[in-house]
């Protein structure tokens, strides 16, 4: 146990060291720069934003805006009706609609942007109807147009499709939802009313009238039409002369 005297001696000892340690840091302090503010000459002067404190010469102070949804991840389907193709998204909208009045070259550009696909184009020989033809198609679905080339309802190109989806996945379908690969009675539920032709193992389906009726003249007579095979959708385009078309 320590004497009355060895404690003092070394309380005495810690306050010298205490007062040592202090002096030191002042010492190193003071020749220390602590990142303040330069004095300025003006007395008045405020200081660079930097030097305020709390803040942060390597943070923006704009907020980073949030990135917009693109439209085009949603797209469902490519739907061929009476008198337009339209771009179909998830959620029920549509996202382009492309009535057959458009300018083919427009239509043709439209449609590769929504999809994000770009068109493959050849020609089409001359037959004993048309001209040489040329066509753009996605795999699923193709235009086809020519100068000489008159359609109903002043449209300027046609639609049509012979697959179940384009090259990168989108379906196309009737207005009633089925795409090429569907039952004939899928196809005659999807447009419940529709007139139809049958001529045996043939069967036509006009599932969405744009002008006229079945019974009225054949002029004014036309739109879109499903055409089935052996029980089975094979094709479907739009806009056509429902009697006559060549």
């Amino acid at each position: 146990m320590l004497s009355t005297a060895s404690s003092a001696t070394l309380v005495n000892v810690g306050k010298v060291l205490a007062v040592s340690a202090v002096l030191a840091l002042s010492m190193g302090l003071a020749g220390c720069d602590l990142g303040g503010p330069v004095p300025s000459d003006d007395p008045g002067a405020d200081p660079t934003p930097s030097d305020r404190p709390g803040a942060d010469p390597t943070t923006s102070a704009e907020p980073t805006p949030s990135e917009t949804p693109d439209l085009r991840d949603r797209i469902s389907s490519i739907v061929i009706d009476g008198d337009s193709v339209y771009v179909a998204i998830s959620e029920g909208g549509i996202y382009l609609d492309v009535p057959f009045t458009t300018d083919p070259e427009t239509a043709v550009a439209q449609l590769s942007e929504a999809i994000r696909l770009p068109e493959i184009r050849s020609t089409l020989p001359a037959s004993m109807c048309f001209h040489e033809r040329p066509q753009a198609t996605w795999g699923g679905i193709t235009f086809t147009w020519g100068t000489d080339w008159q359609r109903p309802g002043g449209a300027k190109f046609l639609a049509s499709s012979d697959a179940e989806r384009t090259t990168n996945g989108i379906a196309v379908t009737t207005l009633g939802g089925q795409w090429v690969g569907a039952t004939e009675s899928e196809v005659f539920t999807g447009a419940p009313g529709a007139y139809s032709d049958d001529f045996g193992s043939l069967k036509t389906l006009h599932y969405d009238v744009a002008s006229g009726t079945a019974t009225g003249s054949p002029d004014d007579y036309w739109g879109a039409i499903a055409i089935m095979e052996g029980g089975v959708l094979t094709s479907f385009s739009s806009p056509i002369h429902y009697f006559y078309d060549c």
